[in-house]
C-alpha cells in the first residue's frame, strides 16, 4: 500500500515537472517561509526556505539553509557549496552557469555543482552576461570569461565598471566619465558620458555634455538625441523606454517620438509589454498604445516577469497573464520572480 502511494506521488511530481515552463517563489497564506511552484500552481519545492532567490533559466536556485549556501534543483536536490559561509552577491541568480558569491577572503564565482571556479579573491564582481564579467582587486580591474580565464585591463585606467550587456562593458575612465569596453578590454566607446545604462535591445541611455539624456547604438552613434531629463532601458516587447522631459513622464520609441499615458498618476518602466499604473489608489497595467489593458482594480501589483504579474486582492497574492486573465487565484501570502525555463 505504501509503495502504491509512493509511486502515485512520484508520478504526480514527474507530471508537474513535465508541465513546468515557469518557476516562481511562493509563500502560503499565513506562512513565513518560501517555496517554489510552476505556472499552474503545482508545488515543485516545499515552502521551507527563510531566505531563497529566483531560479535561473537553466533550472538552478539558491537558498541559505542553516546559514550555509545551497544550490537547489527542481528535482529536490540541495547541493552543498565549497567554502564556509558563502553568500550570494550581485543578482543572487546563476548567469551563464555561474553564481557570484562572497566569502571572508573575497568575491568570486561557483558553478552549478557548488565548486569554486573563479577564485574568491576579488573586491568587486559583476554578474556574468554573454560569457563575460568584470572584477577588481586592489583597484585593478580584470575581464573574466566563463571558462575561468582572467585578463587584466592594461590599456586604459578603469575607476569603476558595471554589468556587461550585449557584449560591451560600461566603465568609468580616469576622467570620471563613462564609456564602454569590448570583451577583450579595449575601448569600444570613449568615456565621455556622465551617466550611462548598459545596452538593451541595441540601445543604451546616456547623459551627454549638455546634461540631457539620449540613446546611442553600439557604434557610439546617437540614435535619439539628448533631450531628456531622465531615461531608462528599452523594453523588448513594447519597444518603448520610459523618459522624462519638461512636460513630464512619457515613453519614447526608436524614432524619438514621445508617447504619453494621461490616465495614470504613476509612470513605470515597461516589462513584457506592460507598464503598471495607478488610478484612485488602485493598480493596473497599460500597454504600448497608452490604454489600460488590465484595469486598475488591485491593491498592489508587481512588474510583469516573463508574461506573468503578481497582483494583490484583500491582502493576498495571485497571478495574471498579460491580458489580465487569472492564472492563479489570490490565495497566497506572497508570489514573486516568475522565471521562464529554457527549452
Amino acid at each position: 500500500m505504501k509503495l502504491t502511494i509512493s509511486l502515485a506521488a512520484m508520478a504526480i511530481s514527474l507530471f508537474s515537472f513535465a508541465q513546468t515552463t515557469h518557476v516562481m517563489q511562493f509563500k502560503p497564506k499565513d506562512g513565513k517561509h518560501w517555496g517554489y511552484m510552476n505556472q499552474n500552481g503545482e508545488e515543485l519545492l516545499p515552502a521551507k526556505y527563510s531566505q531563497c532567490f529566483a531560479f535561473s533559466t537553466d533550472g538552478y536556485g539558491v537558498a541559505l539553509i542553516d546559514k550555509e549556501l545551497k544550490i537547489l534543483t527542481l528535482d529536490g536536490k540541495e547541493i552543498s557549496t565549497e567554502g564556509s559561509r558563502l553568500r550570494p552577491v550581485a543578482t543572487k541568480v546563476f548567469h551563464d552557469g555561474l553564481l557570484a558569491v562572497s566569502a571572508k577572503s573575497g568575491k568570486g564565482f561557483i558553478n552549478t555543482e557548488g565548486k569554486v571556479v573563479i577564485p574568491l579573491e576579488y573586491d568587486k564582481v559583476t554578474k556574468f552576461s554573454g560569457g563575460l564579467a568584470v572584477a577588481s582587486k586592489d583597484d585593478v580591474w580584470s575581464i573574466l570569461k566563463s571558462n575561468g580565464e582572467a585578463t587584466t585591463i592594461t590599456n586604459v585606467l578603469v575607476l569603476n565598471a558595471k554589468d556587461p550587456s550585449e557584449g560591451l562593458i560600461p566603465f568609468q575612465g580616469s576622467n570620471k566619465k563613462w564609456g564602454f569596453l569590448d570583451g577583450e578590454g579595449k575601448v569600444a566607446i570613449d568615456p565621455q558620458y556622465s551617466k550611462i545604462s548598459g545596452f538593451k535591445n541595441g540601445l543604451a541611455a546616456v547623459r551627454g555634455t549638455d546634461d540631457k539624456m539620449g540613446f546611442i547604438n553600439q557604434s557610439g552613434e546617437w540614435v535619439i538625441p539628448t533631450k531628456f531629463l531622465s531615461a531608462s532601458d528599452f523594453d523588448e516587447e513594447s519597444d518603448l523606454a520610459r523618459v522624462k522631459d519638461e512636460v513630464g513622464w512619457g515613453y519614447v520609441d526608436r524614432e524619438g517620438t514621445v508617447h504619453r499615458m494621461n490616465d495614470t498618476d504613476i509612470w513605470k518602466d515597461f516589462f513584457s509589454g506592460r507598464s503598471k499604473g495607478r488610478k484612485a489608489d488602485m493598480f493596473g497595467f497599460y500597454g504600448a498604445d497608452m490604454q489600460w489593458v488590465i484595469q486598475p482594480k488591485y491593491e498592489a501589483v508587481q512588474d510583469f516577469s516573463n508574461g506573468y504579474a503578481a497582483v494583490r486582492v484583500n491582502g493576498l497574492w495571485g497571478l495574471v497573464d498579460r491580458d489580465g486573465n487569472e492564472v492563479l487565484p489570490a490565495t497566497y501570502g506572497g508570489l514573486k520572480d516568475a522565471v521562464k525555463l529554457e527549452d
